[in-house]
């Protein structure tokens, strides 16, 4: 599957368009996760030159879940039991990122 999709790319924000956003002001986009474990990673603003992205990732410890940069080339290669890779919640709808921290840190993510 193709993580980011070129519908996708045209509705996330760059991370030039968002730096200046306070956490209150942003939206995730989109969410991956891992089939096999408990990562999720919720994507909020993306760099088309070096496939950096921004975002909140919780990589299996809710209290410890933190906003920061994602290299989607990391993302892409990693493999997981059986072989699986990172994929997309199809059914994820653009939302404030401040509703996706709090579902997160509540144990009830999204």
């Amino acid at each position: 599957m193709m993580l980011l999709t070129k519908a996708l790319l045209k509705q996330i924000p760059t991370l030039d368009a968002t730096a200046q956003l306070t956490i209150a002001e942003q939206s995730a986009y989109v969410k991956f996760f891992n089939p096999t474990g408990g990562q999720t990673w919720y994507i909020t603003a993306y760099n088309h030159a070096n496939h950096m992205a921004f975002g909140f990732a919780d990589l299996g410890d809710s209290r410890m879940a933190e906003l920061g940069y994602i290299s989607m080339d990391e993302l892409e290669s990693l493999t997981f039991r059986w072989g699986l890779k990172v994929e997309r919640d199809r059914s994820f709808s653009k939302c404030p990122l401040t509703q996706v921290i709090d579902r997160v840190r509540s144990g009830n993510p999204m």
